[in-house]
């Protein structure tokens, strides 16, 4: 559910409205109306401030669900921000952002691993701390990694 279907689908199909209905037919929530239009972390990540804290050596996560449902706007920004700063974003080839999984429904159902997910999503990057824009994320690494895992927000202090 986190939108990535939509930003990809050739068609112009709504994949994630038709996800979202069957999963209210289902009785299950809709994550996707759980998520902010903006993002506070989107925009904390264009101030030029939080922009000069962000080291070659952080792992930037991207909250996925509001970047999808925002594709085309966005992705130039985090190309910028990766090539600026030297960070490593979770952008897959194809200009996806990788989701961690975590607080979706399929985590709180049993259905899902986030862990497992995370530990692929870092499998082979060289980082020395973890910056998110999502803070449920923030809680999940915080509980399973051994490095600092900070919001952006806190870049602005």
């Amino acid at each position: 559910q986190c939108g990535a279907c939509d930003a990809m689908c050739p068609e112009n199909i709504d994949l994630s409205g038709m996800v979202s209905h069957a999963w209210q037919q289902a009785g299950l929530p809709d994550l996707a109306q759980q998520h902010s239009p903006e993002p506070s972390g989107f925009s904390i990540s264009c101030d030029p401030q939080v922009q000069r804290r962000i080291q070659q050596h952080d792992l930037y996560i991207i909250d996925a669900a509001p970047f999808h449902a925002h594709h085309a706007e966005r992705v130039g920004h985090y190309d910028r921000l990766r090539h600026k700063t030297g960070c490593s974003i979770n952008l897959d080839l194809n200009r996806m952002a990788i989701p961690t999984g975590a607080g979706s429904a399929s985590v709180q159902m049993g259905k899902f691993n986030a862990e497992a997910q995370i530990n692929w999503l870092i499998q082979g990057r060289k980082f020395q701390r973890i910056i998110v824009e999502n803070e449920v994320d923030q809680t999940t690494l915080t509980e399973i990694m051994d490095k600092p895992v900070i919001h952006v927000s806190e870049l602005l202090e």
